[in-house]
C-alpha cells in the first residue's frame, strides 16, 4: 500500500515538473528576451513544488507545506535534511535556488516591475531544475 506521504510527494513533484516543462518551452522561443521574467517565474515555482515534494515525502502535510510559502532557500534547507537528497549536485542546484529565492519569494516575477536581482543564466537554471527534479524522481520521491 502506498502511503499518503508518498502520494503527496509524487503529486507535488509532478506539478513542479509541469512548471519546469512550461519554462523550458519559453526558453526555446526565438524571442526569449520578451518572456525572460515569466520564464523565471515558472522555473521558480517548479522548483518550489519539487522541493515541497521532497519535503512531503518526509511526512510534512499540505498545510505545513503551504506555510513554507515561496521561500526557496528555506525549502532547499528542509529538502537537504532528507538523507537521500545528498546525491544530487548540491552546489549547482543550490546556486540556482539561491539566485531565484529572494525575487521568487517577493513574487517579483509576477508583476511588471524593475528587477534589481542578479539572476542565474537561463540555461544553467533550467539544467539545474531538471537535474533536481529528475534526481528526486529517480530517488523515489
Amino acid at each position: 500500500m502506498t502511503s499518503s506521504a508518498h502520494i503527496r510527494s509524487v503529486r507535488y513533484l509532478d506539478f513542479g515538473t509541469s512548471y519546469v516543462e512550461a519554462a523550458r518551452g519559453l526558453l526555446r522561443l526565438p524571442n526569449f528576451e520578451r518572456v525572460r521574467t515569466p520564464f523565471y517565474g515558472l522555473l521558480g515555482h517548479g522548483l518550489e513544488l519539487g522541493l515541497k515534494g521532497v519535503i512531503a515525502r518526509g511526512g510534512c502535510d499540505d498545510e505545513r507545506l503551504m506555510w513554507l510559502g515561496h521561500d526557496l532557500d528555506w525549502a532547499w534547507h528542509l529538502a537537504q535534511g532528507q538523507d537521500s537528497v545528498g546525491s544530487i549536485e548540491v552546489e549547482r542546484v543550490g546556486a540556482v535556488i539561491g539566485g531565484l529565492s529572494r525575487p521568487h519569494q517577493a513574487q517579483a516575477f509576477r508583476y511588471p516591475a524593475y528587477l534589481s536581482w542578479r539572476l542565474p543564466d537561463p540555461g544553467a537554471a533550467m539544467s539545474a531544475a531538471q537535474l533536481y527534479l529528475g534526481g528526486a524522481r529517480r530517488l523515489g520521491y
